[in-house]
C-alpha cells in the first residue's frame, strides 16, 4: 500500500465519504476512518444482514454512550449540546458517529444545509472569498438525489405512500409532500427514532452510494484509524500521522494545490476535474 496520495480524506460522512466518489476516478486517495466498516453495495427494501444486525443494536441501545458524559459507545463520540448555555439542564446529547459513512450512515445522509450567514463564516475562517451558497445548490441536490433524500418524484414513490395520500383523500385529511416520500422506504417505523440508520438500505448513505463507487476506481478506505496529527510543512499540510491496530503511520500528501490545501483548489483545478460541470460555478 503506497504511503502518498493525491488526497488524503479524514472522516467518511455527508463531506468526506461524498468528496471520494467524486475525485477517486481522477486521483489517488487515502480514505481514514475512526469507526468500523459496515459499507457496501445497496440492497434497497431489504438491506444485507450486517447493516440491518447494526442497525437493530442502535436502536436497542448497545452502541449510545450511558450518558452526556461518557463517549465511550462503540459507534459514537458524544458531548452535551445546550440548547441554553446557562442552564445545564437544557443539554441533550449530540452523537458524531464512529463508523463508516459518518452521519449520513446513522442519519441516513439527511443533513441541514448552511445557511447564507454560515457561508461568511467559512469565509471568515478559512480566507476563501468566492464559495458561496449559489455557487453550491446543483452540487446540494445532486447530493440529495444520490443519497435518496430528496422529493422524489410521484411516480417513484413508494407504495405506502400513495397509499397513505389515497386515504387521507378519501377521509378529507389536508395532505403535503415531504422528503419521506422515498422510492423504496417500506416504512418499517425503524426511522420513528431519530439518529438511527435504515436497516434496509432503503435511504442511503456515503458508506453504500459514494464510498464503494470510490474503491471501485482504486480508493485506499483504513478503517479503526485514528488520526493523531496532521502534519503542517510552511503553513500547508502535508500529511497526516495515524493509529491503526495499534500500528502508527505517516501518509503523505503530494503537493498539488495552492495555499489551502483540498479546502482551497481554484476554479481552474476544479474545471479540470470531469465530474465537477464548470458550469454549476458560472
Amino acid at each position: 500500500m503506497p504511503d502518498t496520495y493525491d488526497v488524503i480524506v479524514v472522516g467518511s460522512g455527508s463531506g468526506g465519504g461524498f468528496l471520494v466518489g467524486e475525485i477517486a476516478a481522477n486521483a489517488s486517495v487515502l480514505l481514514l476512518e475512526a469507526g468500523a466498516d459496515y459499507s457496501g453495495i445497496p440492497n434497497p427494501g431489504t438491506g444485507v444482514m450486517q447493516r440491518r444486525k447494526f442497525s437493530t443494536q442502535i436502536n436497542l441501545g448497545t452502541y449510545i454512550p450511558s450518558g452526556l458524559d461518557s463517549p465511550a459507545g462503540k459507534a459514537f463520540y458524544a458531548h452535551p449540546m445546550y440548547m441554553d448555555q446557562s442552564n445545564p439542564f437544557t443539554a441533550t446529547v449530540q452523537r458524531e458517529p464512529k463508523i463508516v459513512g459518518g452521519g449520513s450512515f446513522v442519519n441516513v445522509g439527511a443533513w441541514l444545509r448552511p445557511r447564507r450567514i454560515d457561508w461568511d463564516g467559512f469565509t471568515a475562517e478559512t480566507g476563501v472569498q468566492d464559495w458561496t451558497k449559489a455557487l453550491f445548490e446543483p452540487h446540494f441536490r445532486r447530493a440529495e438525489r444520490i443519497l435518496n433524500v430528496h422529493r422524489d418524484l410521484r411516480e417513484n414513490w413508494n407504495p405506502a405512500s400513495v397509499l397513505y395520500e389515497k386515504a387521507a383523500i378519501a377521509l378529507g385529511i389536508p395532505i403535503f409532500e415531504t422528503a419521506s416520500n422515498r422510492k423504496h422506504c417500506i416504512f418499517c417505523g425503524h426511522r420513528l427514532n431519530a439518529g438511527m440508520p435504515c436497516k434496509y438500505d432503503s435511504l442511503m448513505s456515503t458508506a453504500i452510494t459514494q464510498i464503494p463507487k470510490a474503491q471501485a476506481s482504486g480508493m485506499v478506505l483504513l478503517d479503526k484509524a485514528t488520526v493523531t496529527k496532521i502534519n503542517i510543512t510552511n503553513g500547508k499540510a502535508t500529511g497526516v500521522t495515524y493509529v491503526r491496530n495499534g500500528v502508527t503511520t505517516t501518509a503523505n500528501a503530494n503537493d498539488w494545490t495552492p495555499d489551502h490545501a483540498v479546502m482551497s483548489a481554484t476554479k481552474d483545478q476544479l474545471k479540470a476535474l470531469p465530474q465537477f460541470k464548470y458550469s454549476d460555478y458560472n
